[in-house]
């Protein structure tokens, strides 16, 4: 039998030399998914033009149709926290605060159930619920326990395409049904935002918390005295001379939270080493002696600690 010219001589779409390309092979869209390693320049240009082009469209469509409060935002009590010159700040164990460099980390905000839907409904997604028996005896087998996966799945395929876990425990105020309900909700927060990349640089599952702007502080009256904070007011000697009784606290505050962040006990010689270290990249000049402290300074550790004039 003759073949026809274009026709592919296999199942597999091969094309014989000399052939013309079938127009479907031909006119086949640019992907990404084609893996942008294996693309030419030009085409990994055109590929990620457009994916930047659909990302933005689909973005401008949650900003109109997301309601914060109602589909996404924090429970009451779950806000940042911003000191007083409005950075970011957050509590240790010990319940001190320090303040949170905001380069490396930025609270967002939780994706709510109904955000959820509505991003199942956009990208025409469905969900399957099922007890996660594994992630159940993890936490120990623990009765009253529920563990649930939500998985996402392709309504024409049936294929899983990401999934997401919840968990909840029955207790006094919570009821087996109630605490289902929960997990399945955070489940499927959880599993649209493994599934769809662009939700999680906008949103966190169950119990994490967004950025909002810091309150606005009513304006100082320049013309009144400004009272002096309980560091500056004890930091001093009667020379105007800063005392151990900062420095030495402060350097304490300092080892403790070096030593809680990198799990890791500290030498006297080396915490002693690292926090000069740590003084002269605050003042901009080498700081070894009391003599080199002032109290600006002192004020500057005390902030960048968070100890909010605890000390």
């Amino acid at each position: 039998m003759t073949k026809a010219k274009g026709q592919p001589n296999s199942l597999e779409g091969e094309v014989l030399e000399g052939e013309e390309m079938p127009l479907a092979v031909r006119q086949r869209p640019i992907s990404i998914q084609d893996g942008i390693g294996l693309l030419s320049v030009q085409e990994q240009n055109t590929a990620l033009a457009e994916r930047d082009e659909r990302w933005r469209n689909i973005l401008n469509w949650i900003n109109s149709h997301m309601k914060e409060g109602i589909h996404y935002g924090f429970p009451p009590g779950c806000e940042p926290k911003y000191d007083e010159h409005g950075r970011l700040k957050a509590k240790r164990r010990d319940g001190s605060w320090y303040v949170v460099d905001e380069k490396q980390w930025q609270p967002k905000k939780m994706l709510y159930k109904a955000g959820a839907l509505l991003l199942m409904d956009l990208f025409r997604l469905q969900v399957k619920y099922e007890p996660d028996k594994v992630g159940w005896e993890q936490l120990g087998s623990k009765a009253g326990t529920f563990v649930i996966k939500a998985v996402i799945m392709n309504p024409a395929t049936q294929e899983a395409l990401g999934e997401g876990r919840g968990v909840c425990a029955v207790s006094e105020k919570t009821p087996a049904n109630t605490a289902i309900k929960m997990a399945e909700k955070s489940a499927l927060s959880d599993a649209i935002i493994n599934t769809v990349p662009l939700c999680a640089e906008l949103f966190y599952p169950e119990n994490d918390n967004p950025k909002v702007p810091p309150a606005v502080q009513p304006d100082k009256n320049n013309a009144a005295p400004s009272a002096r904070t309980r560091t500056e007011r004890k930091s001093v000697n009667g020379d105007g001379e800063i005392t151990a009784a900062v420095t030495g606290p402060l350097f304490a505050a300092w080892r403790k939270r070096c030593e809680e962040d990198f799990d890791q006990r500290m030498e006297d010689q080396d915490a002693a080493t690292k926090f000069r270290a740590y003084l002269a990249d605050k003042a901009g000049r080498p700081v070894k002696a009391l003599a080199d402290w002032t109290p600006e300074l002192a004020k500057t550790i005390t902030d960048d600690l968070g100890l909010n004039d605890e000390l």
